[in-house]
């Protein structure tokens, strides 16, 4: 079960409020299944700087209250977090808190696994005492936290599709709106991985 409260201050000007409040409200619950959700969520006016629409979106920043809340019941129950992520983490074909599933394979427990698996978070009791005991001034510690953005939401950066035509060319279909980060360029040179060439045709999503 998941219960959340999110009030959220937009600041003086609306800057997409409502809908990063909206966001926010969907993704908070993170990378893990849980069936049982009650969340609520107020985007606020206030006399604080504006804020709002940052790359997030709300998600990614709902979402490290959550990671926090993880860690700390790890601590009460004397377990390593990771466990606790592992038991959760959503699997392919589960629904998030909006009801929806990923449109691909959902690969969070693999991720988990392997920074579990880390030297940096394996050994961070050791590396904490040995810091701290050479640095008696300075503390040292490891944090963690893991987040998706946007699945539900119709824009999920796996929805792609290669098709191999009969004349050979290579025509790449993927949903990457490009605004001037190289997303076209970049996802059609990733085809050579595979087929040995970029690809030949290429179409987007657009602003419309």
């Amino acid at each position: 079960s998941f219960v959340a409260d999110l009030d959220l201050d937009g600041g003086g000007r609306n800057n997409y409020t409502g809908p990063v409040t909206q966001v926010a409200a969907g993704a908070v619950p993170g990378v893990y299944y849980m069936p049982k959700n009650d969340v609520a969520a107020v985007g606020r006016a206030s006399r604080a700087p504006m804020c709002g629409s940052v790359r997030g979106f709300g998600e990614l920043e709902a979402q490290i209250g959550t990671e926090m809340l993880i860690e700390e019941l790890a601590q009460e129950l004397g377990v390593d977090s990771m466990d606790i992520r592992l038991a959760n983490a959503l699997q392919t074909g589960e629904r998030n808190s909006a009801g929806a599933f990923p449109l691909g394979q959902c690969r969070m427990s693999e991720i988990i696994a392997g920074d579990r698996a880390h030297p940096v978070w394996a050994n961070r009791d050791n590396r904490k005492a040995e810091f701290e005991a050479a640095n008696p001034a300075l503390k040292y510690g490891v944090g963690y936290a893991i987040a998706k953005k946007g699945f539900g939401n119709s824009n999920e950066a796996v929805a792609a599709a290669i098709t191999l035509g009969r004349d050979g060319n290579l025509r790449l279909q993927h949903i990457a709106v490009e605004i001037g980060t190289g997303a076209i360029s970049t996802q059609a040179l990733m085809c050579s991985r595979w087929f040995g060439k970029s690809a030949d045709l290429m179409d987007s999503a657009s602003f419309d």
